[in-house]
């Protein structure tokens, strides 16, 4: 090859060996499904007195029939509350939190402002929840850690609106 025709090939190939060294950096995001979906509780909850304190509710209040009076009825019509779920991720000793009537956004992060969907951690192999009567309360049995879980149904609420601050770094996932 004579001089000119290694310079006229010298500039493409020093420009592919730059192009090929420059790779998009992936950038990893959080997916938004549940690995290992497992037990299911569902608490009711609303904003009720003067202050609108949130507060759980007993699950007739989430009723189709709740907020509306009865007709010949002298009972106050029943506080109208809103349907949450609490659903666990057994695979990592998550809680996730969701709105089973809001569509194709039922999953709620509850800590929007960091990377990650906000979930809440609870100990190893979540394998049974349940719901206090009062709605309050939602308790996590975890085998894997031999403990339970206590869920502040208002004070997870309260996050989720922005209202309240969780713990540094405890609401995202590992």
């Amino acid at each position: 090859m004579d001089m000119k025709m290694r310079a006229s090939l010298a500039g493409p190939l020093l420009l592919l060996l730059v192009a090929a060294g420059c790779e998009d950096e992936l950038i990893p995001t959080t997916t938004r499904n549940i690995d290992r979906p497992g037990p299911l509780a569902l608490a009711c909850a609303a904003r009720v007195g003067d202050a609108g304190v949130t507060t759980g509710l007993t699950l007739e209040h989430c009723s189709p029939a709740a907020g509306k009076k009865d007709g010949g009825s002298d009972a106050a019509p029943l506080t109208a509350g809103i349907l949450y779920g609490f659903v666990a991720s057994t695979a990592k000793g998550q809680i996730s939190l969701f709105r089973p009537s809001s569509g194709d956004k039922a999953l709620i992060d509850l800590d929007p402002g960091s990377p990650g969907f906000g979930v809440i951690p609870v100990g190893e192999l979540p394998t049974d929840l349940k719901t206090t009567s009062d709605g309050c309360r939602v308790v996590s049995a975890n085998a894997g850690s031999c403990d339970l879980s206590i869920i502040d149904v208002p004070g997870v609420l309260g996050v989720a609106a922005g209202e309240l601050s969780g713990p540094t770094g405890a609401s995202s996932p590992g």
